[in-house]
C-alpha cells in the first residue's frame, strides 16, 4: 500500500532520477516514525512505547531533512501540500486509532489514501510537473488496495471459527465487495475511454477481480491469512508490471 502507489508515479512519470531515490529514502524514514505514534495513540496518548521517542524523532529528521533538500536544492514546492495534506491524514488516522476505530472500513481507506499520497509524489518529483494525471495516479492506488479491505473482512467472517454471519450479514459483505469492485472497473473504463489513463490500464484489475470472484464462490473454505498475504504481495507485484505494461503501450 505503500510502495505500489510509489513505482506506480514512477513508471506514469518514465523516469529514474536521483531525485526520486531521494524520496524514497525519506518516505521510508517517515513511515518508520509513525508506528510508535500509533502505539502512542493506541494508550490513549498516555504511554509512549520504549525507545519509541528516539526512533520518531530521528526517523523523522531524517525524513524531513531529505524533503527538505528536495524542495529547496530541486524547487519541489508542491511536496509541501502533499506532505500537509499527509499530516493531516495522519492526525485522523491517530484519533481513530485512539478510539479503536482503525479497522472500521472508513479508518482502513483513511489509510490507505495517506499511504496512496506516495503515487503523485514519485511523479510529480520525477517530473516537476503536478498534472491531473497524479491525482488519477492517486486514485489506481486506493482503487487497488482498497479491494483487499472488503475481500479480507468477507473470507474472515466466513472462515473463522466463530459462527458464520447471518444472511443478511453475510449478503452485506458480499454485496459491498462486489459493489466496490464494480464501481472500480467501471471508473478505470471511463478514465481510459476519456484518454486519462491509459487503454490498457484495466487489465492491471484483472487478476485481483478474478480472485474476488473465485473467492466469493468459494466464501465458505477455510484459509491461512498468512498465505492470503502472500497472495496479495504477489499479486500487487503484478499489479505493478501490469501498469509498467500499461504505460509503455500508451507511449
Amino acid at each position: 500500500m505503500l510502495l505500489v502507489p510509489f513505482f506506480i508515479g514512477l513508471i506514469a512519470a518514465g523516469r529514474w532520477q536521483v531525485q526520486a531515490i531521494m524520496l524514497l529514502a525519506a518516505i521510508l524514514s517517515l513511515y518508520a516514525s509513525r508506528y510508535p505514534l500509533v502505539l502512542w495513540a493506541r494508550s490513549r496518548f498516555e504511554m509512549f512505547p520504549q525507545g519509541g521517542l528516539f526512533t520518531s524523532i530521528s526517523s523523522l529528521i531524517i525524513g524531513l531533512s531529505l524533503g527538505a533538500v528536495l524542495v529547496f536544492r530541486f524547487g519541489l514546492w508542491f511536496l509541501i501540500p502533499l506532505a500537509g495534506t499527509g499530516l493531516l491524514l495522519l492526525m485522523a488516522h491517530l484519533m481513530l486509532v485512539r478510539h479503536r476505530r482503525e479497522r472500521t472500513e472508513a479508518g482502513e481507506f483513511l489509510g490507505i489514501a495517506t499511504l496512496a499520497l506516495t503515487a503523485p509524489a514519485a511523479y510529480y518529483t520525477s517530473t516537476g510537473d503536478m498534472s491531473i494525471l497524479a491525482f488519477f495516479l492517486w486514485f489506481l492506488g486506493v482503487a487497488y488496495s482498497g479491494v483487499s479491505v472488503f475481500y479480507v473482512k468477507m473470507k474472515l467472517a466466513y472462515s473463522s471459527p466463530r459462527p458464520r454471519p447471518s444472511k443478511r450479514e453475510g449478503r452485506s459483505l458480499i454485496l459491498a465487495l462486489v459493489f466496490y469492485q464494480t464501481i472500480t472497473i467501471g471508473s478505470i473504463v471511463l478514465l481510459s475511454s476519456l484518454a486519462l489513463l491509459p487503454l490498457w490500464t484495466i487489465m492491471a484489475f484483472a487478476p485481483i477481480t478474478v480472485q474476488v470472484v473465485a473467492g466469493t464462490v468459494k466464501r465458505g473454505r477455510p484459509f491461512n491469512v498468512r498465505r492470503l498475504g502472500f497472495i496479495l504481495v504477489g499479486q500487487s507485484t503484478g499489479f505493478v508490471i501490469l501498469i509498467a505494461a500499461a504505460f509503455s503501450l500508451a507511449r
